[in-house]
């Protein structure tokens, strides 16, 4: 193919999609290709539904497609800039409140639920003076949970947006470089060999792709720093365990300093009433968390994650991950 888009994106994911949505709705006219190596919202089907086990599909359909990896997890909105990441370190806090509202409005257009947790102000202190007696910081937010199945019925909704508004996408496909001429980006170049070109290139290719986006960044000559990871296990309780904290945050966000080397430990991802899930990254089996939002389960289940921050020379922070879940699967056959 040797037509030019206006701009090709690369990744299906929240990033990805959003980008699309705010070029179309900026310029209708312009031609935006999405190209994701997962398949489409349909055609995300897990065997371990049906076999209990991971069949490590080349490409796993459960953090690869449309949606991104986060297409089956728990639907979890976080209305604030303090949870979920350091765009406010970029961008300032006003500013990534102002694109927070404004992504949340376009979800609620989309379908989410109207009912926000996190807004029992004299709970919420109550719990802070519980969580502090026992050692621990807890930061309060608010949270828009969809759920795994509210979430799907939002992404359903964006796909048909997306698609009448003249997004095109083609799934099942990998980029594998991105094509610069003269100090110009011109297109993509997907790993059966086929050139898209395009005035303008988006590069979101997710967690999946975080290995590739940072070896096409250096190839590039775009510097890359290490960024933090993450490493922790999952726990399951009763449900009932957590429950006076998941009643008015959903997600309590608690944070603990061990005693002997001052490491910060913290609360991630809780799924009140939710299950455990499999997943596959380059034939290394995890787990994640997910809860439905008219469905319980009589569990709950979080993670818990000390990060780790490296410094130069060190800068290879993926791989270190990675050697650390390829050992536990080791151990675990």
């Amino acid at each position: 193919m040797d037509e030019a888009y206006d701009v090709v994106i690369v990744g299906a994911g929240p990033t990805g999609l959003f980008a699309a949505h705010e070029i179309k709705k900026g310029v209708p006219d312009a031609r935006v290709l999405i190209i994701e190596m997962g398949p489409d919202l349909p055609g995300r089907y897990c065997p371990a539904q049906v076999t209990g086990r991971c069949a490590l599909c080349p490409t796993c359909a459960v953090v690869s497609g449309f949606g991104g990896a986060g297409a089956f997890s728990d639907g979890k909105l976080n209305l604030s800039e303090r949870i979920g990441g350091e765009l406010a370190d970029y961008l300032g806090g006003s500013q990534v409140r102002e694109l927070i509202s404004y992504v949340d409005s376009v979800y609620l257009d989309l379908g989410a639920p109207e009912k926000v947790y996190g807004t029992d102000e004299e709970a919420i202190q109550e719990l802070k003076r519980k969580a502090y007696r026992q050692g621990f910081l807890l930061v309060p937010f608010k949270i828009r949970h969809m759920g795994s199945d509210g979430g799907l019925r939002v992404l359903q909704n964006f796909r048909k947006r997306l698609e009448e508004m003249g997004v095109e996408f083609r799934f099942g496909e990998a980029a594998e470089r991105v094509e610069v001429e003269g100090g110009r980006v011109i297109g993509i170049r997907l790993v059966s060999g086929e050139f898209v070109r395009a005035k303008y290139v988006i590069v979101a290719p997710g967690r999946v792709g975080a290995n590739w986006l940072v070896s096409e960044a250096r190839r590039l000559g775009i510097g890359v720093e290490a960024g933090r990871v993450d490493i922790g296990v999952r726990v399951e309780v009763l449900a009932e365990v957590m429950r006076e904290f998941t009643d008015v945050l959903y997600e309590p966000k608690l944070i603990y300093y061990t005693k002997t080397f001052d490491d910060k430990v913290r609360v991630f991802c809780v799924n009140p009433g939710g299950f455990v899930v499999t997943e596959s990254y380059w034939g290394i089996v995890t787990v994640n968390g997910a809860a439905k939002e008219e469905s319980r389960t009589e569990n709950t289940n979080f993670a818990l994650l000390v990060s780790v921050k490296f410094t130069e020379p060190y800068r290879d922070s993926i791989s270190y991950a990675l050697d650390i879940a390829r050992l536990a699967n080791n151990i675990a056959d």
